[in-house]
């Protein structure tokens, strides 16, 4: 393994004040964004007037690469998210969107069932109750279960396949098989609060392993999204996001980095702020970030 590049070993100070410029852009975007007056290319209409559907008020996905169900109301909290930095490190496609609330889980399910083809891979990365306030709404069951919609009427039908904890990574993981005939996989990590880090490097390096083997077939990587979301789809899902990116996508050019002294984190975070507000939400999520990729570079055999 060649030796660790400049970027993974920053002082925090220097993180942090890349993450203040990161801000600090996004909020002149924001300004106009939220200005009815103004003219934005990204635009917040359709979330501001759909209220009732959105977990806060305040984290709403842009219009233009904003998730548009098929069928009735078309509006939910989720966004198209497409990766790519430089032209050697392929293309990575997710959908990041706000945990369910009760109006919605109807929505997150045929939202599932429309931007997924053969597989369904969904990554949860909160737990559904912090301090006693809903993060979440458990929209599963654990056994087989019916989805209906608004008036009743049966949209899937699941069957339960398999459920098991991680040996290592502490998380859960339920499969089942829908009426469809699409593969429906559920990666639950509960160990993670908002607006912090989670206290293992390994676990989230033993979940992005596990998510990577669900999303492999025959030919290779499903071309179906990934879709993530924690309580807001922001913080911690911008940061699992990020940490999958790169490492799934550029650690086989890694020796581009130290050659070139770029930041590529820097360059993915930016990236996914212009996608979807407020994607890693705090400095220390950010400092996360450059912790665990550090921490599998010097020992690559934890994503083995």
């Amino acid at each position: 393994m060649k030796s660790t590049p400049e970027f993974l070993h920053q002082p925090i100070k220097i993180i942090g004040e890349k993450y203040r410029r990161i801000e600090n852009e996004e909020h002149r975007r924001l300004v106009k964004s939220f200005d009815p007056t103004a003219v934005s290319s990204y635009s917040l209409r359709d979330g501001l007037a759909s209220k009732d559907k959105n977990r806060y008020s305040d984290v709403i996905p842009y219009d233009f690469n904003r998730v548009k169900l098929d069928k009735g109301d078309q509006y939910i909290n989720a966004s198209y998210i497409q990766l790519g930095i430089g032209k050697d490190t392929g293309i990575a496609n997710y959908i990041a969107t706000q945990g369910p609330i009760f109006e919605t889980a109807s929505d997150f399910w045929r939202m599932c069932d429309q931007v997924c083809k053969k597989r369904i891979v969904i990554v949860m990365v909160t737990p559904l109750f912090e301090k006693n306030r809903e993060k979440c709404y458990k929209y599963w069951n654990d056994t087989d279960f019916d989805v209906f919609d608004e008036e009743g009427d049966k949209l899937i039908q699941l069957k339960l396949i398999e459920k098991r904890y991680s040996d290592r990574g502490h998380f859960r993981v339920t499969r089942w098989e829908t009426d469809r005939g699409k593969e429906v996989v559920h990666f639950y990590y509960d160990e993670w609060e908002d607006f912090s880090r989670p206290s293992s490097h390994e676990h989230i390096l033993e979940l992005i392993k596990e998510v990577n083997e669900a999303r492999e077939n025959e030919e290779g990587r499903e071309e179906d999204p990934l879709i993530v979301h924690c309580s807001a789809g922001v913080g911690r899902t911008g940061t699992f996001i990020t940490i999958d990116y790169f490492l799934s996508h550029c650690m086989e050019h890694r020796e581009k980095w130290n050659e070139e002294g770029t930041d590529p984190v820097e360059d993915i975070v930016r990236n996914l702020r212009k996608q979807r507000m407020m994607m890693v939400q705090r400095p220390q999520q950010l400092q996360f970030v450059y912790d665990t990729i550090r921490e599998y570079w010097e020992e690559p055999s934890k994503l083995r």
